[in-house]
C-alpha cells in the first residue's frame, strides 16, 4: 500500500467485482496491482466464512456501517447491515467503533464521512523519506484529506505514517484514532505540520477516525501484511 506500483480503489468495488460486478477500472487495478489481489483474496475469504454461516448475507461497504451509525442510511442498507452483525463478530465491534465516533460532545450524532481515495492518485507531502508519497484519502464534504504511508519496521511490524489536511492547511493539534484488529484504540496528535505517526503495528486490518468540526473523518480499511 506504500508503493506507488499499488493502486488503491473506492470503498465497495472489491464486494462490487466479488459479486459480479466487473468495472474496466477495477479489473484494471486487479490487474496491475498484488495488493489489491491480496486484498480481493482476503475479502473473498471473509465472504465465504460469512455465507457458510449466513448465505444470503454480504458484506456491507464502510460507507454503509458509518452511514447506519450516523442514522443517515438507507432502508436496503440497513437492511444489509442488520443482517451482517447478526452474524459478525468482527462486524458488530467495527460498528461500536463507528458509533463511539459518531457521539458529539454535546449528546447529537456527528456526521460520519468516509475519506475515499481517487483511482491511482497519490500524495506527496513533506520533505522526509518518511513523509513523501502513501495514499490519498479525501472527504470532499469536509473538505479534508489524509495521506497514509505505510512502512515496513521488521518482520510482522509496521509504521502508518500520516497527514492530515483541510482546506489546504495543514491540521495541527488534531487527534486520530486507530482502531487495531482486536479492537482497541489507539491515539495520536498531529504535529505542527500536520504529521502523525503510529509504529509497531501487527499484521491485520486498521481503520482511523478524526473528528473536525464539521463532522468524523473515516478510512476504509487499511491493510497491513498478508492480513488474515
Amino acid at each position: 500500500m506504500d508503493s506507488t506500483d499499488d493502486v488503491v480503489i473506492e470503498d465497495g468495488a472489491l464486494q462490487g467485482y466479488l459479486e459480479g460486478e466487473r468495472l474496466p477500472h477495477v479489473v484494471a487495478a486487479l490487474a496491475a496491482s498484488p495488493q489489491l489481489r491480496q486484498e480481493l483474496a482476503l475479502l473473498e475469504r471473509a465472504n465465504e466464512r460469512l455465507h457458510a454461516l449466513a448465505p444470503q448475507t454480504t458484506i456491507p461497504t464502510t460507507q454503509d456501517l458509518a452511514d447506519v451509525a450516523a442514522g443517515q442510511a438507507t432502508p436496503r442498507q440497513q437492511l444489509r447491515v442488520a443482517a451482517y452483525l447478526r452474524v459478525s463478530a468482527a462486524g458488530r465491534a467495527r460498528m461500536a467503533y463507528l458509533l463511539e465516533g459518531a457521539r458529539a460532545p454535546g449528546g447529537g450524532a456527528a456526521a460520519l464521512f468516509l475519506a475515499t481515495p481517487p483511482v491511482g492518485a497519490f500524495g506527496t507531502k513533506g520533505d522526509g523519506d518518511d513523509d513523501r508519497g502513501g495514499t490519498l484519502l479525501v472527504s470532499t464534504e469536509l473538505a479534508a484529506h489524509v495521506v497514509v504511508r505505510v512502512l515496513p519496521m521488521a518482520a510482522d511490524s509496521w509504521r502508518l505514517r500520516g497527514y492530515l489536511e483541510q482546506r489546504g492547511a495543514p491540521l495541527e493539534a488534531t487527534a486520530v484514532v486507530l482502531r487495531t484488529p482486536d479492537g482497541r484504540r489507539r491515539s495520536r496528535t498531529t504535529d505542527g505540520g500536520g504529521f502523525f505517526t503510529f509504529d509497531r503495528l501487527a499484521v491485520g486490518s486498521y481503520h482511523l477516525r478524526v473528528r473536525l468540526d464539521a463532522g468524523v473523518l473515516l478510512t476504509a480499511p487499511i491493510v497491513l501484511g498478508d492480513a488474515q
